[in-house]
């Protein structure tokens, strides 16, 4: 069997790379074959200015100036090669597999762990297990981290919430 796993994946956190490794580890065990599903992040309510930080771009370039000048030449250089070491082991146990439209159909996709419902970015529908390669989609350990019941009335989220849990 063939699973899709729909998490942050390309993210500078070393835990959500253990779950995401965990996660991968215990299907195996299971007889299933996984790997994180590629998909593009939604940065709507971040505003333009800050999607840059995500986006990287000519664009970036003034956000890790100030960044460097607010947080130092060592701390940027921390983050560099912290940064190194989380892409080596994204690519040493083979986390990451093929984008999510791009991909054969799946036995199942596993939505989750962390914060895979939070808004504070943007909706991304993946996150809510809209339009994945699978008839079968399941949640694991999944949470609205900062996301509050206000914000997502603020955000007018409730029918896209609603159709994905």
């Amino acid at each position: 069997m063939k699973y899709g796993i729909i998490t942050h994946y390309d993210v500078h956190n070393h835990g959500a790379l253990l779950q995401l490794n965990g996660l991968k580890q215990v299907l195996k065990g299971l007889g299933i074959e996984a790997s994180a599903l590629q998909f593009d992040k939604n940065y709507d309510f971040m505003g333009r200015a800050m999607k840059a930080k995500y986006e990287i771009s000519v664009k970036s370039i003034g956000i890790y100036l100030k960044f460097i000048a607010e947080r130092g030449v060592k701390q940027t250089l921390f983050n560099v090669k912290k940064k190194k070491v989380l892409d080596g082991f994204r690519k040493s146990q083979e986390l990451v597999g093929e984008y999510y439209t791009e991909t054969a159909p799946l036995d199942g996709v596993v939505v989750g762990s962390d914060e895979v419902f939070a808004l504070h970015t943007g909706p991304t529908p993946a996150f809510f297990g809209h339009a994945l390669p699978s008839k079968k989609v399941f949640a694991y350990g999944g949470c609205f981290g900062p996301t509050t019941i206000e914000e997502v009335e603020k955000w007018n989220c409730r029918a896209f919430v609603a159709s994905g849990l």
